[in-house]
């Protein structure tokens, strides 16, 4: 038989997971009423909207309810903006201002959770510039270490039945495919040979195995004609943007049970989580090196990131790596401070699409005008920017194009 909690939606907030039976809403806008004398009718001056403030319930029940209350409450009392994940409204950042908390024994045990929170805005006067470059490299070593310590927690094999080291080297199999499948398709296929091991050692330091795998990785955007891979001189084109989406590829969610108790659910959700979390850790670390095209792609890579890093709080909150949980949200903090810092100074990019088979140098001179030097770079940015075969004849089909260069 259905229970009541059988049909309510899941949220989350830093990571940790809830149910909402009900919320509210409040908006508004801020109106100043001016009333003179000898007048009858006031003047209403908008200046402009309130700050959105919702009322949540949330609900944590179910086996292990208390320890899962008291994550939540940790997060909550935690300062800052965080993102706060939905069943109506979506992701929204928002700050926590006041919370109460009820406990029930009743229904297998119950903790509600009376949230309010308004939506986060941004700062509306100039403040001094932070290192962000920093504090990318700072974060990604925090999140290696942590969830290295939390990895080697989890994980183990010793004493342990056969079959459990042969699940094991399947797991850490699969991992090695899904990276080297990545950096195939990111263009990064010449490095593999020299990054992934040639076999795993499974009684050795496992976790940093991991770890160094993908510190090496991080680099590979460093130098980009020049990259020095295990003792290796390596040349290629690899850029640090095309190291982040390799390396996004890695860190989305791949759906395994998180939440598993038995040893060999243990021993997945630990491989799982410490690859997904490295790559984390090396996409923020490889940002440093990062030189954007444009707002749009910055923007772009920034949201991935922030997707994967939500999706693998979510399941660190469940596995109980609670250290990892924190330095994965200062990565998403981390990331997100410094591509929304370098946005304003990148160009935006528009959409296009010619009537008909033209040369670049055509189009650049129908968009940017009629300066010599200015339609020859544009025109060499519209080829190398859309991959054309040749310049001289840009197909009819969208073309992502320089609008404010």
């Amino acid at each position: 038989m259905a229970s009541f909690f059988d049909d309510l939606r899941p949220a989350s907030f830093r990571g940790i997971s809830f149910l909402v039976p009900d919320d509210e809403k409040a908006f508004a806008r801020r109106i100043q009423v001016h009333q003179y004398p000898g007048r009858d009718a006031p003047f209403h001056e908008d200046l402009g909207a309130d700050v959105d403030e919702y009322n949540i319930t949330a609900v944590i029940h179910g086996p292990n309810y208390i320890s899962k209350a008291k994550s939540l409450e940790e997060a909550l009392k935690s300062p800052g903006i965080a993102s706060l994940v939905h069943p109506h409204y979506g992701t929204i950042q928002v700050v926590v201002m006041r919370v109460r908390r009820a406990h029930s024994t009743a229904e297998g045990g119950v903790v509600r959770f009376s949230i309010t929170c308004q939506k986060a805005g941004v700062a509306a006067f100039p403040t001094s510039a932070a290192n962000t470059i920093s504090a990318l490299s700072g974060a990604g070593d925090d999140l290696f270490s942590k969830s290295l310590a939390d990895f080697n927690d989890n994980f183990s094999i010793l004493r342990r039945p056969d079959w459990l080291q042969v699940e094991a080297l399947a797991s850490l199999s699969s991992a090695a495919d899904l990276l080297s499948s990545s950096m195939s398709k990111g263009g990064l296929k010449e490095f593999a040979g020299s990054i992934l091991p040639g076999e795993w050692d499974l009684f050795g330091d496992l976790g940093t195995q991991f770890v160094s795998i993908f510190q090496s990785l991080s680099d590979l955007g460093k130098t980009p004609n020049k990259t020095i891979v295990g003792g290796d001189t390596l040349t290629s084109s690899a850029s640090s943007t095309s190291v982040i989406r390799v390396l996004n590829g890695v860190s989305a969610s791949t759906g395994t049970d998180a939440s598993a108790q038995d040893a060999s659910g243990r021993n997945k959700a630990s491989i799982d989580l410490m690859t997904r979390s490295s790559a984390l850790a090396a996409s923020s670390k490889a940002a440093r090196y990062a030189t954007y095209e444009s707002r749009e792609q910055a923007i772009s890579i920034r949201d991935k990131i922030l997707a994967n890093a939500d999706a693998l709080m979510n399941d660190l909150g469940k596995a109980g790596w609670n250290s990892t949980w924190s330095s994965a949200a200062s990565v998403s903090g981390a990331v997100s401070r410094d591509i929304n810092q370098r946005i304003g100074r990148l160009p935006r990019t528009a959409v296009i699409r010619p009537a008909s088979v033209r040369s670049s140098l055509d189009l650049s001179n129908r968009l940017y005008g009629d300066d010599k030097a200015q339609i020859i770079a544009r025109a060499q940015d519209i080829s190398i920017r859309n991959r054309a075969r040749h310049p001289g004849m840009m197909p009819v089909k969208n073309l992502e194009v320089l609008i404010d260069a």
